[in-house]
């Protein structure tokens, strides 16, 4: 049977059955720590706190985060207009304990919970890698609900792949980013530096620098539709191991 890409990732979620990521593994804030010794620019931490309500208004934009979560439960993306509190995401809250009441009904989070320096970015370039070898990008945009923010997807040479994976919103007229080559560069060394083989680096831009979103070890959703692209995933991720001379991280 030909090698698969969704094989693969299909038999390390059964494997991993039971266990539930956002709980079990590394937090958003000790992840951090692999960008950092990447030297990549992390966005800044204004406040932690166990209880949500001991949370206080920055009075600045910023993103107010679970230390551990499932895909974009209990992130908000807070821009201020005024006395009101607008989500990237679409919502409005009309004062801070609003806010702070909706982010505590969120499934699946667990604190401690954040608030994170807002990076004023259109685009999270989502990459995919391999032990070092950035194997593909996905762009999104935060304007919209997750379900249907646009896409577009890149190989490592940014050249548009087209709709690989067909449950997206798809829009070829997304652009490239700024630096391309340095958003390849840094996902690739945070890649080579923390301890899963398979894992999808998210970045934003601000003026011109890349700037570290997240590391996540068990992207949601995930199915490749294009049999080229599921046979070149999987020889990334084989090439990874025989590089590591590892077993996968479960």
């Amino acid at each position: 049977m030909m090698a698969s890409f969704n094989q693969r990732w299909n038999r390390l979620q059964k494997e991993r059955a039971g266990v539930k990521p956002h709980i079990s593994w590394m937090s958003k804030l000790e992840l951090r720590k692999y960008a950092e010794r990447a030297d990549v620019y992390v966005p800044q931490i204004y406040q932690v706190e166990e209880d949500i309500h001991e949370l206080q208004n920055p009075g600045i934009d910023f993103v107010l985060k679970p230390a551990k979560g499932s895909n974009t439960n209990g992130v908000f993306p807070i821009v201020r207009q005024k006395d009101k509190f607008v989500s990237k995401f679409g919502a409005t809250y009309n004062d801070w304990l609003s806010l702070i009441q909706e982010a505590k009904k969120s499934n699946r989070v667990y604190g401690p919970w954040f608030l994170e320096e807002y990076i004023h970015s259109p685009y999270e370039w989502k990459c995919y890698c391999f032990d070092g070898e950035v194997a593909m990008v996905r762009q999104t945009t935060g304007v919209t609900p997750t379900s249907k923010k646009p896409n577009k997807f890149w190989d490592d040479s940014w050249m548009d792949i087209g709709l690989i994976e067909s449950r997206r919103a798809y829009d070829p007229s997304l652009p490239k980013p700024n630096n391309p080559d340095a958003i390849v560069h840094v996902a690739a060394e945070i890649s080579r530096i923390i301890p899963w083989v398979f894992a999808r680096i998210d970045l934003y831009e601000d003026d011109e620098k890349v700037v570290f979103s997240e590391i996540t070890m068990h992207p949601g959703d995930l199915y490749i539709d294009d049999a080229s692209w599921d046979l070149k995933l999987d020889k990334a991720w084989s090439r990874a191991i025989h590089r590591r001379n590892s077993t996968i991280p479960t």
